[in-house]
């Protein structure tokens, strides 16, 4: 097992912030081709299916989430993106 945590530094304009998510997307995949996963980092910059390919249970756990906390009392805005990346 090989864990790697990246501190980056990066620019808070359009630029930067595009710059990071081709960059995130591109470590992503370099994970998923050794069958690794990520960490959800909060800035939801990976696909749709790199976050299902990584975590290809995410649509049950999502649907958990809801049986078990209907009234979202439990949310987080990582949580909210993730769903709005899944169309849910």
């Amino acid at each position: 097992m090989l864990a790697v945590v990246l501190y980056v530094n990066q620019s808070t304009d359009r630029a930067g912030r595009d710059q990071m998510d081709a960059f995130t997307r591109q470590v992503v995949d370099l994970c998923l081709r050794s069958n690794g996963r990520f960490f959800l980092p909060y800035q939801v910059a990976y696909t749709r299916e790199q976050l299902e390919r990584a975590y290809p249970q995410i649509h049950e756990f999502l649907a958990a989430r809801a049986e078990f906390d209907p009234g979202r009392v439990l949310t987080s805005t990582l949580v909210e993106e993730i769903e709005a990346l899944l169309g849910q």
